[in-house]
């Protein structure tokens, strides 16, 4: 179980490496089990985070990020519009004026250069309800419609009603004409066309003239889907229109439009500025980011975990130094409560005083606190120098600085290799390896110094030593 836990601790992201401070040991390198969850936690949610953001990169659901910015044109540019209708609307059931076999008002195309006129009916639709026109115009110039009164001289194409059924449409209530405009705006996710429309009303009165002043303003959208580089893409279209009514006489249609009993005009204008929208589809950079700026987030918690880590590491230092002063620290057992509180201290089947136990944990960790620090360690080291000074001279302990353990070679006859066995001594005057002589100041000075003595002042050598005493006591 213990090697399962110190696996899944090897996950703490969150771990500080151990450094004494110099008056207190309060930085520490430390793995814990809540560390370890609290990482592979972030891990997980940062894993599955960054796989829900790509997916929904790569599927095109993200919005594309939108410029925008408005220009005048500069350019002449001839523009079809195709997403204009024109519909016929009335109160009741009555006569319909743009019937071909019995037309009461002709609808005419007239550009504001060109004193030519064209009759647009013959766009009507097979019921005689809807007449969609083929309009074209560019961008230096207007164009207008009116429905006037039939003229049979403009085409034998219709056949213009009977002054009864004139007289009849205009005694009909709730005579309008009605503008159906389809309109393309880019979808920010898709980056396809989406359509809506909008509608206008003119009334005819056979009394007075209705002007319909429509203001297109164009679009022009550049478009990029690229995953890497911005690769723009040109499209152009109307992304709205501005609407103004008027109502004059008939004398002024006539003399301004040129046609008389004009009933109602539809003046189609272009807009002298241009809507410049750019959409552009999040690029790897910015998606990046933006996973980067969670994980950011995420990885606030740390200064908690770390924190954590630290008081735990700092128990647990302070535990394994404590039972190496005092090894019967093993043996005693501690009940605590939920909230972490200890209630009742034992050793030996023997209870402590609770009280006392906690005042001893207190004073020792104090001490051992101070004893951590780099300046208690160098004070320690001097004093240890000044006690082998006073113990034994210059001298013996200049030879120290001579003295190593060489690797126990030994040759094998009538064999090419040698075995690992008996301990060398180097000799400081000279680099040579030899073996170590058995005469009596050799063996002095191995059974003084050799491969033996490396850890006789570890903590290894004190738990081997606890350990022979268990032995003893079994036996």
């Amino acid at each position: 179980m213990s090697r399962i836990l110190n696996i899944l601790s090897s996950f703490d992201l969150f771990s500080v490496q151990f450094t004494p401070s110099i008056f207190k040991a309060d930085k520490f390198q430390y793995k814990t089990i809540i560390g370890a969850l609290m990482s592979i936690g972030i891990m997980s949610i940062s894993l599955i985070y960054t796989i829900f953001i790509l997916q929904q990169w790569f599927s095109h659901q993200f919005l594309a990020v939108i410029t925008q910015e408005i220009s005048t044109i500069d350019d002449n540019r001839i523009i079809e519009l195709d997403h204009i209708q024109f519909t016929f609307q009335s109160n009741v059931d009555g006569l319909n004026p743009l019937q071909i076999n019995n037309t009461i008002l002709n609808p005419i195309l007239k550009h504001m250069n060109n004193s030519d006129h064209t009759l647009i009916q013959e766009f009507i639709d097979e019921e005689n309800k809807r007449l969609i026109p083929k309009l074209i115009m560019d961008t230096n110039s207007d164009l207008y419609i009116t429905f006037s009164k039939c003229n049979q001289s403009l085409s034998d194409k219709f056949q213009c009603a009977s002054q009864k059924d004139i007289d009849e449409f205009w005694n009909q209530s709730g005579n309008e004409i009605w503008i159906l405009i389809n309109f393309s705006v880019i979808n920010p996710t898709t980056f396809q066309k989406h359509q809506f429309k909008r509608h206008f009303t003119i009334s005819l009165d056979n009394k007075q003239c209705i002007i319909q002043r429509l203001r297109f303003q164009a679009s022009q959208y550049l478009l990029s889907t690229s995953f890497l580089f911005a690769n723009f893409e040109e499209d152009y279209g109307f992304g709205d229109v501005a609407a103004l009514t008027y109502v004059n006489s008939l004398d002024y249609c006539a003399r301004s439009y040129q046609r008389q009993d004009a009933y109602a005009v539809i003046d189609i204008t272009m807009d002298e500025k241009v809507t410049i929208q750019m959409f552009q589809y999040p690029i790897a950079g910015d998606v990046l980011a933006q996973i980067g700026s969670i994980v950011s987030i995420l990885f606030m918690i740390q200064y908690i975990i770390v924190e954590i880590n630290r008081k735990f590491m700092l128990d647990d230092m302070i535990k394994q130094i404590l039972v190496q002063y005092y090894p019967e620290v093993e043996q005693i057992k501690i009940q605590k409560s939920c909230f972490g509180q200890i209630n009742e201290v034992a050793i030996n089947n023997k209870l402590i005083n609770v009280k006392s136990y906690k005042q001893f944990i207190k004073s020792f960790r104090q001490k051992i606190e101070l004893k951590l620090s780099y300046t208690n360690l160098l004070y320690e080291i001097s004093k240890m120098q000044q006690m082998m000074l006073q113990l034994t001279n210059r001298d013996q302990i200049l030879e120290l600085h001579q003295q190593f353990i060489k690797l126990p070679f030994k040759e094998q006859e009538e064999q090419f290799h040698i075995l690992i066995s008996e301990s060398y001594r180097i000799n400081p005057n000279n680099s040579k390896i030899h073996p170590v002589e058995n005469n009596s100041q050799n063996q002095q000075l191995n059974s003084k110094y050799n491969e033996f003595d490396i850890n006789i002042f570890s903590l290894s050598h004190q738990i081997q030593q606890l350990d022979n005493l268990v032995l003893q006591d079994i036996s």
